[in-house]
């Protein structure tokens, strides 16, 4: 078996491995890649091994593999796999998507009750979260950002991030529009003279994206 790198994408299952050296002396091994997925954006390739573990790359990206292609411990695997080939990546997020994958990237993101999932551009699923449903999602799963009741617990869930009983009105957050039809996500606050003004916590093209920008600021 020969050593060689190789590009993501062009990685083949069962005739590309990784090395695998023992923990405590014994002979290297291999780990035998045996699929390959995009991730749901595009950027990424899934390697799937044959010790049940993924290895996660950039599709131009160079690994350092063995050739298993003359090995007849894979042959069968070659013979399931033969003719395959990498599918094109899946086309970019819309504009939506783009929206729900930043809200699930962001440090408080949770699901919360009544969010309904969608894939990336997909249709939305037929179930919606429950009470203490705070596993993460399967890969692709988005919430659906279109979805009122979805929008309304992002609400809630952004309110209960930022309140605070020290803080005017518990830290209430608002969402409110300009004459430029700019959204702001805001808290109340009494300035120093005793008047009412407002902290912005995020800023946004709609009422949506400006508390999925309050969210991604939250301490």
């Amino acid at each position: 078996m020969s050593h060689l790198k190789v590009r993501a994408r062009d990685v083949r299952p069962y005739h590309h491995a990784f090395m695998t050296i023992p923990l405590e002396g014994g002979e290297p091994g291999v780990n035998a890649v045996c699929g390959l997925r995009w991730s749901e954006d595009g950027e990424w390739l899934w390697l799937y091994l044959d010790s049940h573990n993924t290895y996660k790359a950039r599709p131009d990206e160079e690994l350092e593999l063995v050739d298993i292609s003359q090995s007849p411990v894979w042959e069968v695997g070659r013979k399931l796999k033969a003719g395959w080939v990498l599918p094109p990546p899946p086309p970019s997020p819309s504009p939506r998507d783009v929206l729900a994958l930043r809200a699930l990237r962001a440090k408080r993101w949770k699901w919360c009750e009544g969010m309904l999932p969608r894939h990336v551009a997909g249709e939305p699923e037929v179930w919606r979260t429950r009470v203490g449903w705070e596993c993460s999602a399967p890969e692709g799963l988005v919430p659906d950002l279109y979805d009122p009741a979805t929008v309304g617990a992002l609400l809630a869930h952004v309110r209960e991030v930022y309140l605070d009983p020290n803080k005017l009105w518990g830290g209430w957050v608002e969402v409110h529009c300009d004459h430029r039809f700019v959204f702001y996500a805001e808290q109340p606050y009494h300035t120093p003279e005793g008047e009412l003004a407002w902290r912005h916590l995020g800023t946004g093209s709609s009422e949506v994206e400006a508390l999925v920008a309050a969210l991604e600021a939250a301490p």
